[in-house]
């Protein structure tokens, strides 16, 4: 369905509707946490649920387990690379982050609803982050990913307490609270936050793209150039000017290093001061539009 060919939801590989799933959100937090909810309605409360208060058996082992799920969980996302390159050093660091955003948004909502945090709520609101982030972790960038961990921790926090109360499932392990509905949520904000300069097999979600369009109105403006063909007509003309302005501040330059004579060395100070800053402006008009060929080109590249 998402990973296999031809599979209803997988867009490389010929896939109908394009979900990105980097490292297992869909395929394995979704599908667990939604079984465990059909699997809870259909077993039934446990004698004693809600009226009995069910702690874990240690609270000690639940740390220690959680603390080896983390640092074992930068295996799948940042190993889903399949390389030690830049994409999983990028899948390992958003990992790390949102996780701990994750923790900490489950331990303040835990605080405001309940007067006080606690361990259990610290652990359960990493196992959340960490289940968001698994779908992104391939296509968005740290600033995204403490969003991702911190809409995680307090999501997952309501869906684990609040929303199981009201629907009256007994799910003891909360694998629908913090998988499915964690894994849900990352799945649908990997949509909103991915960028294409992370992953080039990805695109750009909505906010990448609100950025990229922006950028291209703004150097459209500037350059007053408004199409690929255009800009590569005027590429050449922008290109000889950015040479002679280079020129004519390296002679600025060279005739200002050689003048031995202080008085007339402050005099060149200022043809060379505005040498350069000709030079400046005829390379950012180069580079503009250069940069506005390739947005234009990309844009119409993932339209496609």
């Amino acid at each position: 369905m998402v990973w296999g060919k031809g599979g209803f939801l997988n867009p490389f590989l010929g896939g109908t509707i394009p979900v990105f799933d980097f490292a297992g959100g869909t395929v394995v937090h979704i599908t667990s946490g939604f079984s465990a909810l059909v699997t809870a309605l259909y077993l039934g409360k446990r004698h004693g649920y809600p009226n009995e208060p069910m702690m874990p058996h240690s609270l000690v082992l639940s740390f220690i387990g959680a603390c080896m799920l983390w640092v074992g969980w930068f295996g799948f996302n940042a190993g889903s690379a399949v390389g030690a390159n830049g994409r999983a050093g990028m899948a390992m660091a958003v990992t790390q982050i949102a996780t701990a955003a994750a923790a900490m948004g489950w331990m303040f909502a835990e605080w405001i609803a309940k007067g006080k945090p606690s361990v259990l709520g610290a652990i359960s609101g990493a196992v959340a982050g960490l289940v968001a982030i698994t779908p992104a972790s391939g296509f968005v960038l740290p600033g995204p990913a403490i969003i991702i961990g911190v809409a995680a921790g307090v999501i997952c926090f309501w869906a684990s307490t609040s929303l199981k109360h009201l629907l009256g499932y007994d799910d003891s392990l909360d694998a629908f609270g913090v998988h499915g509905v964690g894994g849900f949520l990352g799945a649908v904000l990997t949509g909103l936050f991915c960028y294409s300069s992370v992953n080039s097999a990805g695109a750009d979600g909505y906010f990448a793209f609100q950025v990229r369009e922006a950028r291209v109105a703004e150097l459209k403006a500037s350059a007053k150039l408004q199409d690929v063909a255009s800009i590569e007509k005027a590429l050449p003309a922008l290109e000889e000017s950015k040479g002679k302005a280079t020129e004519e501040f390296d002679k600025a330059k060279t005739a200002f290093s050689d003048e031995k004579d202080d008085k007339k060395k402050e005099s060149l100070k200022a043809p060379m001061e505005a040498a350069y800053k000709k030079m400046a402006e005829a390379d950012g008009k180069f580079a503009e539009a250069g940069e506005l060929k390739a947005l234009i080109e990309k844009t119409e590249s993932l339209a496609k």
